[in-house]
């Protein structure tokens, strides 16, 4: 029903306009007719950075092993999100930078509550999540890299044994150095998206 840079321009316009905020989650819901979107915006602040350091693994049952900076505010955050969404409606999900892990957290706790989750895409997400609970996300997921961005290598491997929940799409310049002004922030993603689809 729609594209992913569509979903792509809500995740964006929740920079601006979140009209969805519990416990330093910020996301924006647009309904539109027959779907809904719920776009999940990055880092803007230092509690963001705080909960983005607290990269500890948590063993969460029927999920495996989640960064906790990342469960703990999506899991907490869930029910007030759900009540603002339409189970009879198709819900897309998307985030960027660590609203990617959030958002397919959300997805995962929508699925498993009734809701049709029609897909989730990430722009720009660190690592989150282990092999077996990746297995456990049963929705369509797209996670896309843009040329170098650093991001998505977060956190390194040596530090932590979480990754993707499936694997990355690259668009941009795959070979492009690594680069966190250049490749990261939410308009390049925009950019990027709309040459993939074709749009002017």
């Amino acid at each position: 029903m729609t594209t992913d840079f569509h979903i792509a321009k809500v995740i964006a316009n929740c920079y601006g306009a979140p009209n969805f905020s519990k416990y330093g989650v910020e996301s924006r819901i647009e309904s539109r007719g027959f779907y809904q979107i719920v776009g999940t915006r990055g880092t803007t602040n230092v509690r963001d950075w705080i909960r983005n350091l607290f990269m500890i693994p948590v063993p969460v049952a029927g999920l495996g092993w989640v960064h906790a900076g990342f469960y703990i505010p999506a899991r907490l955050s869930f029910k007030a999100l759900a009540k603002r969404l339409n189970k009879s409606q198709p819900v897309y999900f998307g985030g960027h930078s660590k609203g990617g892990p959030e958002s397919l957290l959300y997805a995962h706790f929508a699925k498993s509550d009734g809701f049709k989750v029609a897909r989730a895409i990430t722009l720009g997400a660190p690592q989150f999540i282990s092999k077996s609970g990746a297995k456990q996300l049963r929705f369509q997921i797209r996670q896309y890299k843009n040329g170098g961005d650093p991001v998505t290598g977060m956190p390194a491997n040596w530090l932590s044994a979480l990754g993707h929940a499936t694997g990355l799409r690259h668009i941009g310049n795959p070979t492009a150095p690594s680069d966190w002004e250049r490749h990261h922030p939410i308009g390049f993603y925009l950019t990027e998206l709309r040459k993939l689809e074709g749009r002017k």
